[in-house]
């Protein structure tokens, strides 16, 4: 059995987490539950925000420290499986068509998958969210 959260897939069964980019690439996760309650909250927030980008944070972590807590977590150990900005490149241009490895090779690069939780709308108005 295995699932991919933002890029990490992680192959239960085996024990193995595979990185997009590399272990220290960060990425911002939260789930579609604190998404849904906080979009209510910014459509009635005042002052009105309009024409910017809200950014919101369950958590932001690195794929490393995402096994690390799997293995913490499970008591067994992961292999740790990088999958290289170059290495996703290379299989992009080989089907440019394909949305799975477009997604991959963005998140791979780490611009813009990952922010401050502090900064974000949830850390400056002192919302607690799933971490």
């Amino acid at each position: 059995m295995y699932f991919q959260v933002n890029g990490i897939i992680i192959d239960l069964e085996h024990n193995i987490v595979s990185a997009l980019g590399s272990l220290d690439t960060a990425v911002t996760l939260t789930t579609p539950e604190d998404i849904g309650a906080l979009t209510a909250e910014i459509v009635f927030y005042e002052p009105c925000i309009r024409n910017q980008i809200v950014y919101l944070a369950g958590d932001t972590v690195t794929y490393g420290e995402v096994a690390n807590k799997l293995e913490s977590v499970l008591q067994r150990t992961f292999q740790r499986r990088e999958w290289t900005v170059p290495e996703l490149m290379t299989e992009l241009a080989d089907d440019q068509s394909n949305h799975i490895k477009k997604y991959r090779t963005v998140f791979a690069q780490g611009r813009g998958v990952a922010w401050e939780k502090d900064t974000s709308f949830n850390g400056l108005m002192k919302i607690s969210l799933q971490t």
